[in-house]
């Protein structure tokens, strides 16, 4: 496989090359997603080759067999169209055209949105660490997901840190380590250091919250996991004693990672609360 750039506005034999092997990918994308409003399927010729895009193919045997356009801006590259033949399918050449583009965003974020019924695009950009960040209705009825990847240049990412409740967790959380990129809703963490009540060197400024309304989803790569666990002691309540969190006492133990299933969640010693965690983000800002 030999993989170079394309400039279709400079040559037109590649050009129209371009625009059967665009079409025939986005026709199974339409039958996958059952809509054919796909723009870029209704293109022209002249329209593909003044798009305002950068292009790189992927030949075998000396045939394009696969495409990618993206465009940039300061702090993003967004991923436009990705087209593999039909006959060509599984043999890496998306993946391939997906790294490149990687590596042509230099630490920038990237982003990618596809048909939301296009499971295996979306599972090839899920494995290369995006995260899905919602759904977008472009056209009545067509549903696109949006996904994004955060960048590594210290410019487009901030660290911060996320409080994560065990009972969130518990509920229906997934598993998570350092090194995970995750994608949670988050909200203002009320009050500033969260579970460890101002315990934590600088401001917890988010707390993870999936059962809230539309809060904005935080995507980021994770960079420290720390466990918290705080004292309890007998209260007096309104039928008896209960037990109650003893305040100052969360301290915070550091964890390669927090699982659902964990030791933590299931202790069953009430002088001892499992409270959750706290987890440091590398995070794009929070996005709707």
């Amino acid at each position: 496989m030999q993989v170079r750039e394309l400039d279709p506005a400079d040559d037109a034999d590649l050009a129209g090359e371009l625009l059967a092997l665009q079409r025939a990918a986005y026709t199974v994308e339409a039958r996958l997603i059952g809509d054919d409003r796909i723009p870029p399927l209704h293109e022209d010729l002249d329209g593909l080759r003044t798009a305002p895009l950068s292009w790189i193919g992927a030949f075998l045997d000396g045939r394009l067999a696969g495409a990618l356009a993206w465009s940039a801006a300061a702090g993003e590259l967004d991923v436009e169209r990705l087209v593999v033949a039909p006959d060509r399918h599984r043999r890496g050449l998306g993946r391939a055209l997906v790294g490149m583009a990687l590596s042509r965003a230099e630490g920038r974020r990237t982003v990618v949105s596809t048909g939301r019924g296009n499971a295996p695009a979306r599972r090839l950009y899920e494995s290369l660490g995006f995260v899905r960040r919602g759904d977008v209705e472009v056209l009545p009825g067509l549903w696109v997901s949006r996904h994004g990847r955060p960048g590594t240049d210290p410019g487009a990412t901030v660290r911060t840190s996320v409080s994560v409740e065990g009972w969130q967790q518990q509920c229906c959380g997934e598993r998570f380590a350092v090194g995970s990129t995750v994608s949670w809703p988050v909200r203002p963490s009320d009050p500033p250091g969260g579970l460890l009540d101002g315990g934590w060197p600088g401001a917890v400024a988010y707390a993870e919250d999936h059962h809230g309304d539309a809060w904005p989803v935080l995507a980021g790569v994770v960079r420290s996991i720390h466990v918290v666990v705080s004292d309890q002691e007998p209260v007096a309540g309104p039928s008896g004693a209960v037990w109650g969190r003893v305040p100052g006492s969360a301290r915070r133990r550091e964890v390669w990672a927090a699982d659902p299933g964990g030791p933590e969640l299931h202790d069953r010693d009430p002088r001892r609360s499992f409270d959750g965690w706290v987890v440091e983000l590398d995070a794009e800002r929070p996005v709707r």
